[in-house]
């Protein structure tokens, strides 16, 4: 509730996403037919969800799709309307507690440059690659701080 975050179930008929309207409604059920009509996966109740049925296939179908940005709109003008949505989404009021609001992927790209300067690892970790590199002649380069 409020965006506040909570480990009581309890909380959710209060909490949970209200009813996304017209357009989310339109937008579930497109998904639906790329994903589950088009490809001849299960539809709707069909599909089963695995954590109750984890020895069966769930019948889930995916689609994956390409857009060829400049067919629409020139890519500077794209990558700039993008940025302008970034913004306003990052701006947005915070729920209380919150320092920062994040679009999707972008703390994983964070936490990539992080460890693409290095990361720690325990000491049997180390001694475990150290023993692989030599049984396979793979030269690793290790920094030990």
């Amino acid at each position: 509730k409020y965006g506040r975050a909570s480990e009581d179930p309890n909380d959710l008929p209060e909490g949970a996403l209200l009813p996304l309207g017209y357009k989310g409604y339109g937008l579930a059920v497109m998904g639906e037919v790329l994903c589950s009509v088009m490809t001849g996966a299960g539809i709707l109740s069909e599909v089963l969800n695995w954590l109750f049925n984890p020895t069966k296939a769930t019948n889930t179908g995916h689609v994956m799709a390409a857009v060829n940005i400049a067919h629409y709109i020139s890519v500077d003008d794209f990558k700039d309307r993008m940025d302008q949505m970034r913004n306003e989404l990052v701006n947005c009021p915070k729920a209380e507690g919150v320092d920062r609001i994040y679009v999707p992927g972008e703390i994983e790209s964070e936490l990539e440059t992080v460890r693409r300067k290095g990361f720690a690892v325990s000491e049997a970790v180390f001694r475990d690659l150290q023993q692989l590199a030599a049984e396979y002649d793979v030269k690793i380069d290790f920094v030990i701080d």
